[in-house]
């Protein structure tokens, strides 16, 4: 088919429903009896209309269009989280020590930041980020020992080892409110 207006074929493209607008008429001010007086005195009933725009399916269409084999790619602007922090092992000294002060001077930056301490390995941890699409993962392994942690960005991939002063401010740059 052919556009009524430009004439050039039209495409199939796939979309997603995130609101609606339905015309109730008066259907349901009728039966309420919900009037209005128009300009003549005249008792009216209200024409009603339903419109939505739903959360959850702004959510959805964010996840079907920002998202790879890994997981979600959360954007910046709606992502839970922007940041997750990862101890590799929680249970070593420097490690935990290091992943907790990022996360209380992120916390006090206003970086919406989330520390993943739980005992599991670290593939299952970074898994876990890949799949929940925080937009950057700061990794605190055994490269604490020279200074260093793993600054990761979702959207790309891209790995860097930065100090832990690098990492707060990068993401104070980015994130802070």
């Amino acid at each position: 088919e052919f556009c009524p207006i430009c004439k050039k074929p039209l495409k199939v493209t796939k979309g997603i429903e995130v609101g609606n607008i339905f015309q109730l008429g008066t259907k349901y001010s009728k039966p309420m009896n919900a009037c209005y007086t128009d300009e003549k005195g005249e008792l009216k009933p209200f024409i009603m209309g339903c419109y939505g725009i739903g959360v959850s399916r702004t959510m959805a269409a964010a996840v079907e269009k920002y998202h790879d084999e890994q997981g979600i790619i959360w954007p910046e602007s709606i992502a839970p989280y922007k940041v997750n922090i990862v101890p590799v092992n929680i249970d070593d000294e420097l490690q935990s020590k290091t992943a907790y002060e990022l996360y209380n001077s992120l916390i006090e930056a206003g970086v919406e930041v989330i520390i993943d301490d739980r005992t599991d390995r670290a593939g299952v941890k970074f898994k876990d980020s890949d799949l929940i699409g925080f937009p950057v993962r700061i990794t605190v392994g055994k490269t604490i020992q020279e200074g260093l942690v793993e600054y990761k960005t979702r959207k790309d991939g891209l790995v860097e080892k930065i100090t832990p002063i690098e990492a707060i401010e990068r993401c104070k740059n980015a994130f802070s409110n």
